[in-house]
């Protein structure tokens, strides 16, 4: 009875390390730059990520002005998050995967929109109102990395463009993306 006992253990173990050998295998670590102005929800957000998938993100908060100096001076990353205007001249120059990104939330503020950089679209008052953000893929890491680093970046654009991310975005005074639109995810 006692060796029967002692051989369920050792299965379970082993079950358990295989468990976690798996979780580990298809973990990925992210290299993500941030918009400062989207701090304050993505600081909630990125654990809830990692716990729910097993990915861990190393991210970096600075202006959208110091973070597009980084990127311009060769700065490697896998996932951005910026102003749409500043996406958009990510994807002009080759930067990031223009089917990748998705706009995630708009934040309340202005949006100043640096010397050459393309204009902001501006329909309506209310657009001028809420600055919108958006996330996307850096062409290096879609090329250069492996593809558990490539799924897992889509799936944090994915979880930004949620409903669980809506919730925090809501309580954080920034408007969800109703609808988002993102081609390559």
């Amino acid at each position: 009875m006692k060796a029967r006992f002692s051989l369920s253990i050792r299965l379970v173990v082993a079950l358990l390390l295989f468990h976690v050998h798996l979780l580990c295998a298809n973990a990925a670590e992210l290299k993500v730059l941030s918009s400062a102005a989207f701090a304050d929800a993505f600081q909630e957000l990125a654990p809830a990520f990692e716990n729910s998938t097993g990915h861990r993100l190393t991210i970096t908060y600075d202006s959208a002005s110091a973070l597009m100096r980084r990127i311009d001076a060769g700065e490697n990353f896998d996932v951005v998050i910026l102003t749409s205007s500043a996406i958009n001249d990510l994807v002009k120059s080759g930067r990031v995967i223009a089917p990748t990104r998705a706009e995630v939330a708009r934040a309340e503020g202005g949006a100043p929109v640096r010397r050459g950089a393309s204009k902001l679209e501006i329909g309506s008052s209310e657009a001028l109102k809420f600055t919108p953000f958006t996330a996307a893929i850096g062409t290096r890491a879609f090329h250069h990395r492996q593809a558990v680093a490539v799924d897992a970046a889509k799936s944090l654009i994915r979880f930004l463009a949620g409903p669980s991310a809506a919730t925090v975005f809501t309580r954080k005074g920034m408007q969800p993306t109703t609808t988002p639109q993102f081609a390559g995810l």
